[in-house]
């Protein structure tokens, strides 16, 4: 991801204060920079969420941020960075040709315009993106689908991996209701709990993992030392 220039770490100095923080970068078609997001590194409980968390001024929303995998023939939304990086972590072993897009929230228009984009990389048409308006996107992406069968031969091609929780649900209800093939990959929310997103579901298995090694590291401790001896024939 860092290869890629989606990641990098800066500065932000408000109220004449420095804080250091990541930036998280939303890339166009033509690799041209589209938006940024901040969030700080430490927490700071003058902050709603206890950590700064801002967006650039001119940032343009309906492009997402995406992480290519090999040769993307299929696409899969994450609300945030953090969860796309978190479901990257859990899933990487089984992830090949696939494009990774978080959409800083749960916007429709992003679903369209990587949709729009893959469609464009497949015919080799990305020259049809630059004439497209974001208002745009959606209408396109209906014409689609109303005129081909190009999501009838794509049946795996829109995957959400949302946050369960009701709004995730309502999003992903409402684009599989408007006829386009969604296949859904929701964290597992085994004991009910309101929301639940894929940084949990990491934070929990690493929290599982390091309980485990120090369960075994304190096992080893605690057993009695054996005596062995060695012969070696010549």
């Amino acid at each position: 991801m860092i290869q890629q220039g989606l990641i990098a770490q800066a500065s932000w100095k408000t109220n004449e204060t420095v804080e250091p923080v990541i930036v998280f970068k939303s890339f166009n078609h033509r690799h041209k920079l589209q938006a940024a997001s901040l969030q700080g590194i430490y927490k700071n409980h003058s902050f709603p969420r206890e950590r700064l968390k801002t967006i650039l001024k001119g940032s343009h929303g309906h492009v997402g941020i995406s992480f290519d995998i090999g040769k993307p023939n299929r696409l899969v939304f994450c609300e945030s960075f953090i969860d796309l990086m978190s479901y990257y972590e859990l899933h990487q072993q089984n992830l090949t040709d696939v494009r990774l897009v978080s959409m800083e929230g749960l916007k429709r228009s992003v679903v369209a315009y990587q949709t729009l984009r893959l469609i464009a990389e497949e015919n080799q048409k990305l020259e049809f993106l630059d004439t497209v308006i974001p208002s745009k996107l959606l209408p396109l992406m209906n014409t689609i689908r109303d005129t081909t069968s190009y999501f009838y031969n794509h049946p795996a091609l829109l995957t959400l991996a949302v946050d369960c929780d009701d709004a995730g649900k309502d999003f992903s209800d409402k684009l599989s209701q408007s006829g386009f093939p969604v296949l859904l990959d929701l964290p597992d929310n085994e004991y009910g709990k309101e929301k639940r997103d894929w940084n949990d579901i990491l934070r929990e298995k690493k929290s599982d993992l390091r309980l485990m090694i120090e369960t075994a590291k304190e096992t080893l401790r605690n057993q009695p030392v054996r005596q062995t001896s060695q012969c070696l024939e010549l």
